[in-house]
């Protein structure tokens, strides 16, 4: 403010200054009711300079972006004191730039990433609350979208968070999901708000754990909760196996540091936490839910799961024995009712290719022009084509949709071909271990 002396005199001119007897309830600030003094409209600033200009009759020419960006440190601060409704005076230690977390905002608000974060950090300063006593009801109250972007501030944004806090966010995330106000959609494969939130819910607990040096506390709950997430008959078996995928599956991530982050601290969990066989239990129920519910259940997978593939590949064994008993019922569980979810078979055949010209006219064709095919493995886990092609025809399909028309026309007659026979073998990859074969690997599970 010293080398712009003259913005002192513009706050005095658009709100009156804020003395110890004035009542916060009877401020009025320019800011918000210049509408009234301003009554010939075609006359108002067009922005921010233009107004510091209009109301002290100066001409500013440079440093417009740092006038206006000290101007939004004294409206962040004008703002927290109307929302938390106390007169904070500047000897109170919580108000020093001396705190690392002062100083941050305050160079968030001279850098360029002020808006994106402002409404995040009120949040957390009020979450904060003094002295570690943090106030649970400013997460509660959150709406869901605003919880969100909250949990991801308190993960990503590194301020200094109270481990609990962490553990407060993730309660709440699973308080939504339980409670019903995230729910799943069905049959939908690509990211979805349920899955959204649950990764959120994911990263939460992690951090709460990695905590455990400092604040034994915080990761014993996020502990219960972990526990707790999977046990759930609430949350959906296709979003307790991203849960436990992504805490346990050591075999993926290729060395990044969130996955070498998310196995230690479920290896803390695992081993030092104290609830190592509650955790083992607790996994071990969830593919025992899942066994009950689609393989040997009758629960329709269409029904209740969003992406069902990746709930069966991750529930697999990794056993490549054609006719096994698992294989059986995992082909018996995706063909369940199938035929009352038309867009479910088209999903399906999103795993067999067809060139835009429609000159393929065999499988060996396939093979030399289309290198994506290679890639795809184990699209027979679920379904064989066969029996694909079945169901495509028994709903007529191909009368609906030229390019079903045009996959079933070329892949009928791929069914007995040696060649894809041969390559449509199922295999576990290595690079890509289903979750429930690290399990086994790990020993966590029989």
């Amino acid at each position: 403010m010293v080398k712009f002396p003259f913005l002192i005199d513009f706050f005095k001119i658009t709100f009156p200054p804020i003395l110890p007897f004035n009542p916060l309830s009877q401020m009025k600030i320019g800011l918000l009711n210049r509408d009234d003094d301003d009554k010939d409209k075609n006359n108002r600033p067009r922005n921010f300079i233009e107004w510091v200009n209009k109301e002290l009759q100066l001409e500013i020419f440079i440093h417009k972006d740092l006038i206006q960006k000290l101007c939004a440190i004294v409206a962040w601060k004008l703002n927290e004191i109307l929302t938390t409704n106390i007169l904070r005076g500047s000897e109170r230690l919580e108000d020093r730039l001396s705190l690392p977390e002062n100083m941050w905002m305050v160079l968030r608000l001279l850098g360029n990433e002020v808006v994106g974060n402002l409404s995040e950090y009120i949040i957390y300063e009020s979450h904060k609350g003094e002295k570690r006593i943090r106030d649970r009801k400013v997460v509660s109250a959150l709406d869901l979208e605003k919880l969100y972007h909250y949990a991801r501030f308190l993960g990503s944004e590194k301020v200094m968070v109270d481990p609990l806090m962490f553990f407060d966010v993730a309660k709440e995330l699973l308080a939504r999901v339980v409670g019903g106000q995230i729910e799943p959609t069905p049959r939908h494969v690509g990211d979805t708000d349920y899955n959204t939130i649950i990764h959120e819910l994911v990263f939460m607990v992690m951090e709460a754990v990695l905590q455990h040096k400092y604040d034994h506390e915080s990761a014993e709950q996020a502990t219960d909760l972990f526990i707790d997430v999977i046990k759930s008959e609430q949350v959906t078996t296709g979003a307790k196996f991203i849960i436990l995928n992504s805490f346990t599956n050591n075999q993926r991530g290729r060395g990044s540091q969130i996955h070498f982050d998310l196995n230690q601290a479920f290896d803390w969990m695992l081993k030092d936490s104290g609830k190592g066989q509650e955790i083992r239990d607790a996994v071990k129920y969830v593919f025992g839910e899942y066994d009950g519910r689609y393989l040997s259940g009758k629960d329709v997978v269409y029904e209740k799961e969003e992406n069902f593939f990746y709930l069966f590949y991750q529930g697999w064994s990794g056993n490549t024995e054609e006719e096994s008993e698992e294989i059986c019922k995992i082909r018996a569980a995706a063909m369940r009712e199938l035929e009352k979810y038309p867009q479910a078979v088209k999903l399906y055949w999103n795993s067999y290719s067809i060139d835009k010209e429609r000159k393929w006219k065999s499988y060996e064709d396939v093979k030399e022009s289309d290198v994506w095919r290679s890639t795809k493995k184990n699209s027979e886990l679920y379904m064989k084509l066969s029996d694909l092609v079945e169901i495509t025809e028994k709903l007529q399909l191909q009368n609906k949709d030229d390019e079903i028309r045009a996959k079933l026309d070329l892949w009928k007659k791929c069914v007995d071909d040696s060649q894809y026979i041969e390559d449509a073998k199922l295999q576990a990859e290595t690079d890509n271990l289903p979750l429930k074969a690290v399990l086994i690997k790990r020993e966590i599970i029989v």
